[in-house]
């Protein structure tokens, strides 16, 4: 039997900042587009431009705290020891 070199969580460590920076621009994005057209539904007395701005500032600065996320998330790890 032949060994098999398949995708593991070793070989993903060598993609994996590429990965994360690549996934969170998309998920935000898409969040935005999601929460913006039900904010357009639900509110049909505002104007159609004002929750495509109210959803794309929120991802923006979410954007923005994500360094601080990852800078904290290393200097203070969560541990689940006893």
């Amino acid at each position: 039997m032949g060994t098999h070199h398949g995708f593991t969580f070793e070989s993903f460590q060598r993609w994996r900042r590429s990965f994360e920076i690549g996934f969170w621009p998309v998920f935000f994005a898409i969040n935005t587009v999601f929460n913006a057209v039900v904010a357009v539904m639900d509110h049909p007395d505002v104007s159609s431009w004002q929750p495509w701005v109210w959803e794309s500032s929120s991802s923006i600065m979410m954007l923005a705290l994500i360094p601080a996320l990852v800078y904290a998330s290393r200097r203070w790890p969560i541990r689940l020891e006893a």
